[in-house]
């Protein structure tokens, strides 16, 4: 698995594979604090109305064992040239997996680590800048704030729910597919062979 490439390391470009008529092929450029985009300049992006990039990045998950699995973590990538580029995601938080496949845990068992969500600046240092593997378009040109906005709203809104981390139901995966749909959005096929649990599965 690589990491991010050093500083002072020459651009890498990756390219995602073609997903239809609806996708346009898309590369972008590592650089170590920020992402620059390389295909179809948008003159209408302008500091007043800051239009977006909206990715869905995949990393392997980090816990061990699974890490050398094809097992993969998603989350959400808004990218604009003049804005922070932000990542949106979900996480298990402190405690134990609940292990048991197709059944939530009781609300008693309270050393079940909680789902969490986040939002941070995709950068080198954060796990899905660092160990990202792929990047697929979801939507081009997206208005930045408002998009931003309903992410925060939908984290919000599944942090209120209090519920538990779910390897198989509730996880990672289900919190980007609820951000993409409550964003008026389609998820795109995440472009790598392996397994994405509750890959279009939404919580709310």
């Amino acid at each position: 698995m690589a990491g991010a490439p050093s500083v002072g390391a020459p651009a890498q470009t990756i390219e995602t594979p073609r997903l239809g008529a609806a996708h346009r092929q898309f590369s972008i450029q590592w650089r170590p604090s920020r992402i620059t985009r390389l295909a179809y300049p948008n003159p209408r992006k302008n500091g007043r109305s800051p239009l977006a990039d909206l990715l869905l990045s995949v990393r392997h998950l980090r816990a061990i064992p699974v890490r050398w699995a094809p097992v993969y973590h998603t989350s959400l990538v808004l990218a604009e040239p003049r804005q922070l580029v932000l990542v949106f995601g979900g996480d298990k938080g402190q405690g134990s997996l609940w292990l048991v496949p197709f059944t939530s845990p009781p609300d008693a068992f309270t050393w079940v680590a909680p789902l969490m969500t986040y939002e941070a600046v995709y950068q080198q240092g954060h796990l899905d800048f660092d160990y990202s593997l792929a990047q697929v378009l979801v939507a081009n040109d997206v208005p930045y704030r408002a998009t931003r906005d309903v992410f925060r709203e939908v984290c919000a809104d599944i942090d209120a729910l209090g519920l538990r981390y779910d390897p198989w139901r509730t996880n990672c995966n289900a919190v980007v597919s609820t951000m993409v749909g409550r964003s008026g959005h389609s998820l795109p096929s995440p472009s790598r062979r392996g397994w994405f649990p509750a890959y279009k599965s939404v919580i709310l």
